[in-house]
């Protein structure tokens, strides 16, 4: 099932508050990305997991892509490609592993990636969070960077709950610390600072999680549901859109049109949904598509 932060927590409304450092200008441009036409997922549709396909309607069929052999943590997707984190029982054998959508020329990109819930594209490469790194490595596995950007983490924290990138930025929340940041995505000094979009007190009662890009504002979901700032700390609104705590997002990916998050609507994960609105608020849809398992992404 999902392994999720699940907390009922009051929600703090304080202001945003200026980071100590911030970031350098990005040493270059935001590369092209092709606009999503499809969502990917884990699914358990028949007690089996696999990978699986559906449009970004809700109104087409669901395609079992390949089958599994764990549930992931996280995922991104290319056009013929998916990579995932996987889960597996011990928390040091977690590894980065990518296949192409028939399941075919499966291998694994990064052992031992311990921590790391998130994971997050740009481009040709891929990034994922670690206890006090966010890491960096290319698609054909190249270009490999375990401590790629040093992020500060408070006790009992690691460096990312979760992660989206603008293309010249990676933007993460702290759950425990209450904070969401940013790094430029290639950084031009050795050790380029954080720039804090949120500053809160971490005492638990501001929670960002999963987080997702669009339109120059970043979407985060936090206890009461799906907040929103822009991307330079602006217009912070922690309850932009409220849903009850059983419509929580796990995974949280957005187009410039829609949000797309799967959910657990009851106590078994395995029969969680995805649910999809637009990036203004309006037309809420639940049950977009049953038995979603984590995982959910985008896919050209």
């Amino acid at each position: 099932g999902m392994s999720r932060i699940w907390l009922a927590l009051p929600l703090v409304a304080t202001l945003a508050t200026a980071g100590t450092t911030a970031s350098a200008a990005p040493a270059r441009p935001a590369a092209h990305v092709a606009p999503p036409s499809r969502l990917i997922f884990h699914t358990l549709a028949d007690g089996q997991g696999a990978w699986a396909q559906a449009p970004l309607t809700g109104n087409g069929p669901v395609k079992r892509l390949f089958p599994s052999n764990g549930e992931p943590l996280a995922a991104v997707a290319t056009r013929q490609a998916i990579v995932w984190i996987t889960e597996p029982s011990n928390p040091a054998d977690t590894d980065i592993v990518i296949a192409n959508q028939n399941g075919g020329g499966e291998r694994v990109l990064v052992r031992h990636v311990a921590a790391a819930p998130v994971l997050t594209r740009a481009g040709r490469y891929v990034y994922w969070g670690g206890p006090h790194w966010i890491g960096r490595v290319r698609l054909d596995g190249t270009h490999l960077r375990r401590f790629f950007i040093r992020i500060p983490i408070k006790p009992n924290s690691g460096s990312a709950d979760g992660m989206t990138t603008d293309g010249q930025y990676l933007y993460f929340t702290q759950c425990v610390a209450g904070r969401i940041g940013r790094v430029p995505i290639a950084p031009s000094g050795r050790a380029p600072g954080v720039h804090w979009l949120v500053m809160d007190p971490g005492d638990g009662g501001f929670c960002p999680q999963a987080v997702a890009y669009a339109n120059g504002h970043l979407f985060y979901a936090d206890d009461a549901g799906i907040g929103r700032i822009t991307t330079d700390g602006a217009g912070r609104d922690d309850t932009w859109f409220r849903l009850r705590f059983a419509n929580q997002p796990g995974d949280l990916v957005a187009d410039s049109s829609f949000l797309y998050w799967d959910t657990c609507s009851a106590a078994n994960c395995a029969q969680a949904h995805v649910a999809r609105m637009t990036t203004s608020g309006q037309h809420l849809r639940l049950g977009l598509y049953e038995h979603v398992d984590q995982g959910l992404t985008l896919a050209p």
